[in-house]
């Protein structure tokens, strides 16, 4: 008889070897019960549920980011390019960050308007928060240099 392998997601008792990006799965060592199909679309069910949430909460936090610097950046006048510059410079390690948060499954989003001050996701956003605060102040600063030192 054949030897079938198959090429997709599944728990490790049933793998034969385990590869970076899947699990090659011998089907003959799969019980007779156990529904291949079935399975195969709950497991791909389940990483799409969890690609939308990642994607979710990225642009969540991301359109936060956006939103603040949206202000600010109007309130620029002709000093808008140097404050573009440096909040291109400021915010990608950020925008890094969060994806790679997002990415893992740690990124920590409440999306009601105020998350509890204790909750992981309140305290996650604290943080964002300041981290934003600090891009838009080095962004701020940049203007200000370049209009001669004088805050706007």
């Amino acid at each position: 008889m054949a030897h079938h392998k198959d090429r997709f997601k599944l728990p490790e008792q049933y793998a034969d070897i385990e590869e970076p990006d899947f699990l090659v799965v011998d089907l003959l060592r799969l019980p007779d019960a156990l529904d291949i199909v079935a399975l195969r679309r709950t497991v791909e069910r389940h990483a799409f549920e969890e690609i939308a949430a990642a994607a979710k909460g990225a642009a969540h936090v991301v359109a936060a980011a956006a939103r603040q610097a949206a202000f600010a950046r109007a309130e620029q006048g002709d000093a808008v390019d140097a404050w573009d510059a440096a909040w291109a410079r400021a915010s990608a390690p950020l925008l890094k960050q969060w994806r790679e948060e997002a990415i893992a499954g740690k990124l920590k989003v409440d999306y009601s308007e105020a998350a509890a001050a204790t909750s992981p996701a309140g305290i996650a956003q604290r943080q964002r928060d300041m981290q934003i605060k600090a891009a838009l102040a080095a962004a701020q600063s940049a203007a200000d240099e370049q209009r001669g030192g004088s805050p706007t």
